[in-house]
């Protein structure tokens, strides 16, 4: 089954000029204080998961070319180079601040390996059965179209070639402000939940700016994505093992709602 995909609960009948947020100076430089902007992938507690998705799918290097959607500081297409992942490895992105940092980190003997590119994903028009890997990390939550966006990848996908990403857990996304409760007789944080079911834009106050994200629930996510013809490998609710809160005991209370979502799909046949 191909591009099938239920009709996405967020989209509206009158396109809107995505947002643009990094670009504004303040907030980017907010941004880059960031442990993720510092470190990297190293400092992104999800990225171990993540790996392992992308390396367990990895291609024939020969002629392989992967797709980094929302690349940031270009991390990921700078490791997927030196991994020896792909033979190109495309970044796109929104925000000129960011792929200007992108070009400014990568080294020159990466620079005939690596493109970077200005690209509105709601808008997203690509050559078909050309990747053999599209990635995303923390960026698909941003899009108001998710619809035409999955049904896009799955073209631009070679045949049995993996899409993986990552998404804010729609647990996380589904209040209009976050909703952490500290209980004063018992100590506890609790994560109030609300508005679930309730798919469509929420505006979160961030690096003090407004921004705006879509909250979908996580059958639309699998569901449309199975809708697109998409085979589901891996599944992942992100919290904080016991094993990790030995080097981070002040991850514990991320172990009370799930913070993130890792999703690994395969292209049909």
């Amino acid at each position: 089954m191909r591009n099938t995909a239920v009709p996405d609960k967020t989209t509206r009948s009158v396109p809107e000029m995505a947002q643009n947020v990094y670009d504004n100076p303040t907030f980017f430089a907010s941004y880059n204080t960031l442990p993720r902007s510092q470190n990297g992938l190293s400092s992104a507690p999800e990225w171990p998961l993540l790996k392992a998705m992308v390396l367990a799918g990895k291609p024939n290097i020969s002629d392989s070319r992967v797709l980094d959607l929302g690349c940031g500081y270009g991390w990921f297409c700078r490791w997927a180079a030196e991994e020896g992942l792909a033979a190109r490895v495309e970044g796109f992105d929104l925000s000129e601040k960011m792929l200007e940092r992108a070009q400014e980190m990568t080294d020159a003997n990466l620079s005939s390996q690596i493109e970077y590119q200005r690209a509105d994903l709601d808008t997203l028009n690509l050559k078909e059965n050309t990747y053999d890997v599209v990635y995303s990390s923390l960026t698909l939550h941003y899009i108001r179209d998710m619809n035409r966006l999955f049904s896009t990848i799955y073209n631009v996908l070679k045949p049995k070639a993996r899409f993986i990403f990552s998404i804010e857990h729609p647990i996380y996304t589904a209040p209009k402000a976050d909703k952490w409760h500290h209980d004063n007789d018992t100590g506890l944080e609790s994560w109030l939940l609300e508005g679930y079911a309730d798919e469509g834009e929420r505006v979160r106050n961030w690096l003090g700016e407004d921004v705006r994200k879509y909250h979908r629930t996580t059958q639309t996510y699998l569901s449309t994505l199975l809708g697109c013809g998409f085979v589901l490998r891996e599944f992942v609710e992100w919290m904080p093992s016991e094993r990790d809160l030995v080097e981070h005991p002040d991850w514990a209370v991320e172990r009370n709602r799930p913070a993130f979502l890792l999703v690994c799909v395969e292209k049909g046949v």
